[in-house]
């Protein structure tokens, strides 16, 4: 990993003063005069912390943080200033100041210097000996044991997919069905939608699992096929308007595959990217319907995709829709807003608690004028609103804290894919602390995590070790 985190190195540093020219040279819309100051400080950051670079090669965590870092701070601030897109897309009710332009990118610039800081100042008293330990760790992978637990659950979920194809295929239709359809579709069970999440990451590890196993002890490239076509399958199930669906399990299992399977998984990767990238252009395009209306569609896709981007990322003109909802709305959002906004994403619980009284919605009022709620308000704007001003970057370097120290304690895990697989998703929720809100991190983890490391945790926990054979060689679980 040495020498590719080198290559990577040198990307960004490389890009990092592309960017910096163009966002310079370039001639830029009201409230962007600032912007080469967002890329300029996280080169300068990036070059000195040493620790980051160090503790990043070992600890795929930091690994992700620091991509996702590099994506926010560098690659979209060069996708906005290469395409011109300044302007503010029509779907939004409102117009964003120059103040607030120059203040969100004071408030971006303080967020990625923070980040940096935590990183290096902490990193060696919350990682310690594990470090060394790291290098020296390569475990094989393991069968997993399917216990009674687990059984029951697989089956439940069989019999649930029968009963309701809808909630678990449906997002699938999403070329075929309206918006409002598929909103339907996925929002009316909250409870299904985290079953089938469970089942979804399970199974397919199991599989995965298996064959990795088997490729451990025979090396042959039929088991790491088979373990590409699950994945791809996996993404597939995930299809819906959300396109961090389609990417998340994928990314995390590239990470995975990139040490088990070396330069058969750089390749297979890249197929698989591409796969995905004209997938998720596909649904971009459903979203997008408008482009092909003047002009040249090519020139339209990006340029809105670069406007998404800054959504997507909490980058500069969210930051500063943000600041000027808050101001509006500021007195309808305090601390315990923060609780509404954790557990309403909850299944069960999330019934007692009004929508309309969480921080999304309120942000989606403002800048949508409530039209619906598909716009997330920026993490330290989130944070601002509940504890005000002076606690902006709280719950930022709360959430890089709790990587670092969940990504500690987990080193030592039995090593098969859903564990690694699940350990890694855990740490792409809080290095995504600045892409996402408290919504988004309590849905990630309600709706996928929490119920699949219970039903794992459970099984390990409660009755004998069974055995499942599927044929007469693919065994899933021993005796």
């Amino acid at each position: 990993m040495k020498n590719g985190y080198k290559i990577y190195k040198l990307i960004v540093i490389l890009v990092s003063i592309l960017t910096i020219i163009i966002s310079t040279v370039s001639e830029k819309g009201a409230g962007y005069e600032y912007i080469e100051v967002i890329p300029f400080v996280y080169l300068l950051f990036f070059i000195i912390c040493k620790r980051f670079h160090k503790y990043s090669q070992q600890f795929n965590g930091l690994l992700i943080l620091n991509g996702l870092m590099f994506l926010k701070y560098c690659l979209t601030i060069l996708a906005i200033c290469a395409t011109n897109s300044y302007t503010l897309p029509s779907y939004y009710a409102v117009s964003v100041s120059i103040s607030s332009y120059h203040m969100a990118t004071l408030i971006m610039v303080g967020e990625e210097v923070l980040m940096f800081l935590i990183v290096e100042l902490f990193s060696s008293s919350i990682y310690g000996a594990s470090c060394n330990q790291n290098k020296q760790c390569q475990k094989e992978y393991k069968p997993i044991k399917i216990g009674p637990v687990l059984f029951s659950f697989i089956f439940l979920s069989v019999i649930l997919i029968f009963i309701y194809p809808k909630h678990f295929f449906g997002s699938i239709s999403i070329l075929f069905s309206s918006e409002n359809q598929l909103t339907e579709t996925i929002e009316s069970s909250h409870i299904l939608s985290a079953i089938f999440g469970a089942f979804r990451i399970i199974i397919i590890g199991l599989l995965i699992n298996s064959n990795i196993v088997k490729y451990e002890k025979r090396k042959s490239i039929k088991y790491i096929l088979i373990c590409y076509i699950l994945i791809i399958i996996h993404c597939v199930l995930n299809v819906s308007t959300s396109r961090m669906n389609i990417i998340i399990p994928f990314f995390l299992f590239a990470l995975i595959t990139s040490n088990l399977f070396n330069k058969t998984a750089m390749y297979l990767n890249i197929g698989i990217f591409i796969i995905l990238a004209i997938i998720i252009g596909i649904v971009s395009v459903y979203k997008m319907p408008w482009i092909f209306v003047n002009g040249s569609p090519f020139l339209a896709f990006f340029s809105d995709f670069a406007k998404r981007l800054q959504e997507y990322t909490s980058n500069v003109m969210p930051t500063a829709m943000g600041l000027q909802a808050i101001e509006v709305y500021g007195s309808e959002i305090d601390f315990f807003t923060l609780f509404k906004d954790f557990f309403g994403a909850m299944p069960i619980v999330s019934h007692f608690f009004n929508e309309n009284e969480m921080i999304y919605t309120i942000y989606n009022k403002y800048a949508l004028g409530g039209l619906n709620n598909t716009q997330l308000i920026p993490m330290t704007i989130s944070s601002i609103a509940y504890f005000t001003p002076l606690g902006t970057y709280i719950l930022v370097c709360l959430c890089v804290l709790i990587l670092m120290i969940f990504e500690n304690r987990n080193r030592m895990v039995e090593q098969n894919y859903l564990n690694d697989y699940l350990k890694l998703y855990l740490f792409f929720i809080f290095a995504s602390c600045t892409f996402s809100n408290v919504q988004m991190i309590s849905g990630r983890l309600f709706a996928n995590y929490v119920p699949a490391i219970l039903v794992l945790y459970i099984n390990q926990k409660i009755g004998h070790k069974i055995c499942i054979k599927i044929g007469r060689k693919k065994i899933i679980g021993e005796n």
